[in-house]
């Protein structure tokens, strides 16, 4: 769904050959169907895969490579999220955001690039998330985890340059998603699925290391990223407030 969906189309597009991983197998054959027809050439290859199922995720991804013939590029876009305010109990979603967002992300991430490391070529992404530079308030979980994707993606960067293995790591802000769609407060220069998909593909043909986008959220966040503690938490404060606020009158 979502981002996910709408790369898969931009890349069938450009003459790329799919291999699609989710969860959900009808939304997998649906789309597979809708690529077949938009784009007869392009061989798609779908499989069922849950990330915090580690091993079998890692199974089908090898399945895929060897479908496919090679590994090119790797999206790593799983991802879940869920509000988890400290005034409330939250350890259960934020395990289940950390086993999907970390854990499966970076067993998903590792197969894929240790496939490319035999083939000598090959390019990896990672979807992070703008939330991935400083703890956002009632965002303990999805921060965390992003926070943590971030910094792996930079690391393996880094052992993977000298092998001819790229690594990009994407920080998009608002994306209107079947996921952002429960959010109940305001998403500033909040943009279609389409648009940041192509603008996502665009980054990956650049060999972006790290991309921020839209231009205004990077701008927010590279302000946010250097204001002392204090003065974040004053204004992180004042969107705790207003959210509580708009709780109290919904």
């Amino acid at each position: 769904m979502g981002i996910g969906r709408e790369l898969a189309l931009v890349l069938a597009e450009r003459g790329y050959h799919l291999g699609l991983l989710a969860r959900k197998t009808d939304l997998l054959v649906s789309l597979k169907e809708e690529i077949k027809k938009r784009f007869p050439t392009c061989e798609v290859f779908v499989a069922s895969c849950d990330v915090t199922q580690i091993e079998a995720c890692q199974k089908t991804i090898g399945d895929m490579a060897s479908a496919l013939g090679q590994l090119d590029l790797f999206i790593a876009n799983a991802g879940i999220g869920v509000q988890t305010p400290a005034w409330k109990s939250n350890y259960k979603h934020i395990h289940d955001i950390l086993m999907t967002n970390v854990v499966g992300a970076i067993a998903s991430i590792e197969t894929a690039k240790d496939i490319m490391i035999k083939q000598g070529f090959g390019h990896v992404v990672g979807v992070s998330s703008v939330a991935g530079f400083r703890g956002l308030p009632t965002s303990s979980g999805y921060s965390t985890s992003k926070v943590a994707l971030t910094a792996y993606l930079e690391s393996i960067r880094l052992d993977l340059k000298k092998m001819g293995i790229g690594v990009t790591s994407i920080h998009p802000g608002f994306v209107d998603t079947p996921m952002t769609q429960k959010n109940k407060y305001a998403m500033p220069f909040i943009m279609p699925a389409d648009q940041a998909a192509l603008i996502i593909y665009k980054a990956i043909q650049r060999k972006k290391r790290r991309f921020i986008f839209p231009w205004q959220m990077k701008v927010l966040i590279t302000l946010m990223r250097i204001l002392p503690d204090c003065l974040y938490d004053a204004l992180m404060g004042l969107f705790i407030k207003r959210l509580q606020g708009s709780k109290k009158t919904s």
